[in-house]
């Protein structure tokens, strides 16, 4: 499948296979033999993707050292959060079209601290499984960055935590409840006498 976009007056046809490559390679740390593995495909053939995007884009998307890619150049960098963009979409597109033809039946990923998989979610996970028995729920324990970039990369449908996912550009995040800490200490500590 081809996107066909204009750009200042000049005609490009990018790929989706030529921005899935760029995405795994990154995800994988720039190893192409492991991103080749992971799309079922040669090592040869995500080299062609590459080449064929830099020839359309006339730059260059990483750095190279010798024939080893190193990392992403300025461009690459700019080009990152577009492609995960392009594929969160397309995440979403096929969870629709599952959702409308087996609304009861899957598997929900959920991306969460530890603290929320233990003393947050086990109420919500039970009365889910109640409604929906035929849906494979899995959990996966993270800390809040980690949850962020496995919902952007579509490893995790879901994510439940505090703090940075909030604040992600690629995301769309819902305040669920606020919590509080405390101090618990034996009333004869000195902390004990303390108003706050």
């Amino acid at each position: 499948m081809a996107i066909d976009v204009v750009v200042n007056q000049r005609h490009l046809q990018i790929q989706l296979k030529q921005l899935e490559t760029v995405w795994h390679t990154v995800i994988n740390g720039y190893n192409l033999s492991q991103a080749a593995t992971v799309l079922h495909t040669s090592q040869s053939s995500l080299s062609k993707h590459i080449a064929a995007l830099e020839n359309q884009l006339k730059t260059d998307v990483f750095v190279r050292q010798g024939k080893r890619l190193t990392g992403l150049t300025t461009m690459g960098t700019a080009l990152m959060p577009h492609i995960e963009s392009i594929f969160a979409e397309i995440r979403t597109i096929e969870n629709l079209s599952l959702d409308y033809n087996n609304p009861n039946i899957g598997t929900l990923t959920i991306a969460t601290t530890h603290t929320q998989a233990r003393y947050v979610l086990p109420q919500v996970i039970k009365e889910f499984k109640d409604l929906f028995p035929k849906v494979n729920l899995i959990l996966q324990q993270a800390d809040p960055e980690t949850i962020a970039q496995m919902v952007i990369r579509g490893q995790a449908d879901i994510g439940i935590a505090t703090e940075s996912l909030l604040h992600n550009n690629y995301l769309r995040c819902h305040r669920y409840y606020d919590w509080t800490h405390r101090v618990i200490v034996p009333v004869d500590h000195e902390l004990a006498s303390q108003e706050s």
